[in-house]
Formats: structure tokens, sequence, C-alpha cells
């Protein structure tokens, strides 16, 4: 799994966790240090800083690539997903999450 734009990590580390040592995570993030630390104990998830347009990774190889809250900030953005589909396998997952906050509703029991 590719984790573009991974922040502290803890998407990458939940999916890291379940596919445990017969899988790989990478992260790309400028908190690296932080993701670093706090998931020093999992070695099959790594963090390293990669440019979005240009992914230093071998032609199909990760089944799945997460870009979550990352696109809004990318100027060459037709660049950038065709790199994430350059490095998937045939059949893989492109996973892209943009939130939008300011629709955004939540629903509690405590409508204060």
């Amino acid at each position: 799994m590719l984790d573009i734009g991974c922040g502290p990590g803890y998407l990458a580390v939940s999916v890291g966790a379940a596919m445990g040592l017969k899988g790989q995570v990478e992260g790309s993030e400028s908190m690296l240090a932080l993701a670093r630390s706090r998931f020093a104990e999992q070695p099959w998830v790594t963090f390293d800083i990669v440019e979005d347009t240009a992914l230093p990774f071998r032609e199909k190889s990760f089944d799945v690539a997460i870009s979550s809250q990352v696109r809004e900030y990318v100027a060459e953005i037709d660049t950038g997903l065709a790199q994430i589909n350059r490095v998937l396998r045939p059949g893989g997952r492109e996973i892209i999450v943009s939130t939008d906050w300011g629709s955004q509703v939540w629903h509690s029991g405590d409508t204060a």
C-alpha cells in the first residue's frame, strides 16, 4: 500500500497492522519524524519524502494507493494521478479522499 501524504502515519500504520509482516506500507509526507518515531515497532511501514508527481517506485508495484486530504494541494494534479496509476498493479485500487469541511455534518446524541 502507498499512502501519499500520510501525515503522522495513523492510516498507514492501521493498514500495516492489518497486513502484518506479509505486506509493506510506504508513506510519504513532511511529518516523517513523528510518524517514524511513533511506529518504529512496525518495520514493514516506512515513511519517506517523495514527490507526488515523480513517485520513485517501480511500475505496478502497489495493490492500493491512498491519498487523503492531499489532492487539493497538488498543482500538477494530472501528473500526480498518472503517477499513482503507473505504480498500481492491474486491478489495484486508488482511494482519494478530499473532504469539504465547510459542508461536513456531524450527528450526535448531544445536540448542543
